[in-house]
C-alpha cells in the first residue's frame, strides 16, 4: 500500500512538473508580553512543563504600528543537568505570526525549532496560509536595539509557492479528468486539481459532485 502511494506522489509529481516560487525576506518587531493574560506565569522547571504566549507583531520598530501576532507554546525537553552535560533548559517550540492589518493580512507564517535562550538558533518556517501558502525557510531572532529584553526583531526568509502550472493536455485530455488512487486528487487540463469521489473523477472545478 505503502509503495502504490509513493509511486503515486511521484507520479503526480513528475506530471506536474516544476513549480515557480516567490522569494521574501520581511523583518518585524516582536514584543514579549508580560506573564498574565498573554504569557504563562512563571517558567518550567521540570521535563514535559511547556509554557505559552501570545505577543504584538509591529512594522517600523518598537514604537511601530502592531500589524499581528505570534502565538506559541514551548515543551521542555531537557532541564540542566550535570552528569548528561546540559547546562540549560532545552525547549521545542512552535508558533505561528498572524498578519492582521497591511499588506499581508489574512496570511500567517508557521515556525517549529529547538529554541536555546543562550543562543539565536534559527526557526524553520514550515508553513504558511494567504499570501504565505507553501512557505519555506527560516525566522532569524535577534535581540531588538531599542529594548533588549523586552523585543526582539524577527527576519522571516522564506519562499512560497507561486503558481501551480497546468499538466500537460496529452496526459490529461480537456473534459476527461484523471483520478490517481492513491492519493485522491483530480487534475484537469485547465489546470484545476480536486478532491476524487468513491468511484472517480467528478466534473472539473473546485467542488466535485459524486453521484
Amino acid at each position: 500500500m505503502a509503495g502504490r502511494f509513493l509511486s503515486a506522489v511521484l507520479a503526480c509529481t513528475l506530471l506536474l512538473g516544476a513549480v515557480s516560487a516567490k522569494q521574501y525576506a520581511l523583518s518585524f518587531t516582536e514584543i514579549f508580553s508580560p506573564d498574565g493574560a498573554r504569557h504563562t506565569t512563571g517558567s518550567p522547571t521540570e521535563v514535559g512543563g511547556n509554557f505559552a504566549f501570545n505577543n504584538d507583531l509591529k512594522v517600523g520598530g518598537f514604537d511601530g504600528e502592531v500589524i499581528g501576532s505570534v502565538t506559541g507554546f514551548c515543551l521542555t525537553g531537557a532541564i540542566p543537568s550535570e552528569a548528561d552535560n546540559i547546562e540549560e533548559n532545552y525547549y521545542e517550540c512552535t508558533q505561528t505570526a498572524y498578519f492582521t492589518v497591511g499588506e499581508y493580512a489574512g496570511s500567517s507564517l508557521t515556525q517549529s525549532a529547538l529554541v536555546l535562550f543562550s543562543s539565536s538558533l534559527p526557526l524553520a518556517i514550515v508553513g504558511g496560509t494567504g499570501q504565505f501558502v507553501g512557505a519555506r525557510g527560516a525566522l532569524y531572532q535577534s535581540a531588538d536595539p531599542t529594548d533588549p529584553s523586552s523585543a526582539s526583531t524577527d527576519l522571516f526568509i522564506f519562499e512560497t509557492l507561486d503558481s501551480l502550472p497546468s499538466p500537460p493536455g496529452s496526459v490529461f485530455p480537456a473534459g476527461s479528468p484523471t483520478c490517481t488512487s492513491p492519493p485522491n486528487a483530480c487534475f484537469s487540463a485547465d489546470g484545476s486539481i480536486f478532491t476524487c469521489c468513491s468511484g472517480g473523477c467528478g466534473p472539473s472545478g473546485a467542488v466535485p459532485s459524486c453521484s
